[in-house]
């Protein structure tokens, strides 16, 4: 948190499913299995987690910079 409290400067590391990452990996031609996310106010690294159910991402408290509104 900044001194005001009002916001975050680090970045949190989330979790992401396998078959996400092949969908992703397909998309950008890429062997990557970590990365850089900005999602509705949140930031960070996403890395891939075997134990995941299919279509999940967890974002991590600490990767949630400012509250945005669902469109």
């Amino acid at each position: 948190m900044s001194p005001n409290g009002k916001y975050k400067f680090t970045d949190g590391i989330g979790l992401i499913s396998t078959d996400l990452i092949k969908k992703i990996q397909k998309s950008l031609d890429t062997t990557s299995n970590i990365f850089q996310i900005r999602y509705q106010g949140s930031k960070g690294m996403l890395v891939q987690n075997n134990l995941l159910d299919n279509n999940t991402i967890v974002i991590r408290k600490s990767m949630k910079k400012f509250e945005c509104p669902d469109r």
